[in-house]
């Protein structure tokens, strides 16, 4: 069995992933008919939620404890922008790297992860006002 602690981790990612694929489907749905089937169209915005998800967790599980919180601030948003652009050139390859593309996915993942954060600290704040009232 697991620790509450990670199992609440776990449930909240899940939960997180899933909304961020739900925000996706959403998104596109729009442009749902210029896809062959919804097969590609679920495949299209699973993609973008992956993506997502991977820059949330290594900024959460990663930069965050290692980085943010020892207070080494300049390392950590040069490694959180090299995240953003690394995701960004792997979703932007196709045969050969199209700037014009990555600079696309790059704006997009950064507007996404800024909201995520915006997110993670307001909850984090609120948990630090509590264990600080507690005392």
């Amino acid at each position: 069995m697991l620790k509450k602690s990670w199992r609440n981790t776990l449930i909240i990612n899940i939960g997180a992933f899933v909304l961020v694929l739900v925000l996706e489907l959403l998104s596109g749905w729009l442009n749902k008919d210029g896809f062959d089937s919804n097969y590609d169209y679920f495949m299209w915005a699973y993609g973008y939620a992956v993506n997502i998800m991977i820059i949330i967790w290594i900024n959460h599980f990663v930069l965050i404890p290692f980085l943010l919180d020892k207070k080494r601030y300049l390392l950590y948003v040069m490694s959180i922008v090299g995240v953003i652009l690394l995701i960004s050139v792997i979703k932007g390859y196709k045969n050969e790297v199209d700037w014009y593309t990555v600079t696309k996915y790059f704006f997009f993942f950064m507007y996404a992860t800024g909201s995520g954060m915006a997110a993670y600290f307001l909850r984090r704040n609120i948990i630090f006002q509590r264990e600080r009232a507690e005392k």
